[in-house]
């Protein structure tokens, strides 16, 4: 069986609870898309620190409250 690619998208994810569930499912081999009304410093140091350890990460400007 081949291996499953373990994918996960965060609302919020460059801020608070959803930073930090970001950075663990990174740490744990997930790829990761996370979402944010902004992407702003906060969200370029989350993907510089996924980056140093080899995670995958990527975030999209959106705006899920509507």
């Amino acid at each position: 069986m081949k291996d499953l690619i373990k994918t996960a998208v965060v609302t919020g994810g460059s801020r608070g609870i959803g930073r930090a569930i970001t950075l663990a499912l990174a740490k744990e081999g997930w790829q990761v898309y996370f979402v944010d009304v902004r992407l702003d410093e906060d969200a370029k140091s989350l993907c510089e620190e996924v980056d140093r350890f080899g995670g995958k990460v990527k975030g999209f400007l959106v705006d899920v409250s509507d």
